[in-house]
């Protein structure tokens, strides 16, 4: 046999230094595109956007004594009275600790990509005016009641008399998202998961639920800060209860909460 046939001898094992470095060494992975869709629905970054907002809300009510807190604020402070002041800020710990317990249920890393939260912004603004504009058509054809113009819109940032109104739209949008959607609409729709096996039926019996408990406790009917009832009024509010029941399963609880906080100081103006 010639030589140029003969057999390599295997490759010995390098040092026990060499052998525990290759081991340890982490692979080399590509760095993962940014996903704006995957983002937004991360619990920390709902946490992110939703942080600033409470923690706004709660020291403007301080300041602005003439501010009306959200319906649902008043009701769970009602509730809680018997903690005293620490009810005030129950809300905002409960919604915090959940959205903190459900980034440790899934696992994800403990960052987030900082323009996430100037993206959710802009499509916060942009889904709560078409939502501004399907409510202006829907009244318009359900009750002839004709579209309001937006001129107090500048008034309510402009003027500091106004600004109580502002914190009022901030704290419904807020605490009627936190209470209905993550609170009520989450874990309806997880049970309903179990027993149900199409996703898209059980999202919509969850939806309905949660929509028809949302329009009716906007009605003086059971809430005396309530409005009048109308059944265009009751009937929008279900159809965009709905609306932000699907964007909370599919956009996650800061993009509900950011539509329904822009909306309501629309529909103020």
């Amino acid at each position: 046999m010639s030589s140029s046939l003969r057999q390599s001898k295997p490759k010995k094992p390098g040092s026990v230094v060499e052998v525990l470095e290759s081991k340890i060494r982490p692979a080399k992975t590509k760095p993962t595109r940014y996903d704006y869709s995957s983002e937004i629905r991360k619990p920390l970054a709902c946490l992110a956007f939703v942080l600033p907002l409470l923690l706004f809300y709660e020291v403007g009510m301080i300041f602005h004594p003439d501010a009306v807190r959200s319906g649902v604020d008043r009701l769970i402070e009602t509730l809680l009275m018997p903690l005293g002041t620490v009810s005030v800020g129950v809300l905002p710990l409960v919604s915090a600790g959940a959205l903190l317990f459900w980034h440790h249920r899934l696992d994800q890393p403990g960052h987030f990509h900082i323009r996430t939260i100037f993206w959710l912004t802009l499509e916060s603004i942009a889904l709560a005016l078409i939502l501004f504009l399907a409510s202006d058509a829907f009244m318009l054809y359900v009750d002839n009641q004709r579209p309001q113009p937006l001129a107090g819109l500048t008034r309510i940032f402009s003027d500091s008399q106004q600004n109580g109104k502002l914190l009022t739209c901030l704290g419904a949008g807020m605490h009627e998202e936190i209470v209905f959607r993550l609170l009520m609409f989450a874990p309806l729709l997880y049970c309903l998961r179990g027993v149900i096996e199409k996703e898209s039926m059980a999202l919509l019996i969850a939806a309905t639920i949660v929509s028809i408990l949302f329009a009716t406790a906007h009605c003086d009917v059971v809430n005396p800060e309530g409005f009048p009832f109308q059944t265009s009024t009751f009937l929008f509010r279900f159809l965009a209860s709905i609306f932000l029941c699907i964007l909370f399963r599919f956009r996650g609880i800061a993009i509900a909460i950011g539509v329904h906080a822009v909306f309501d100081i629309l529909a103020i103006s």
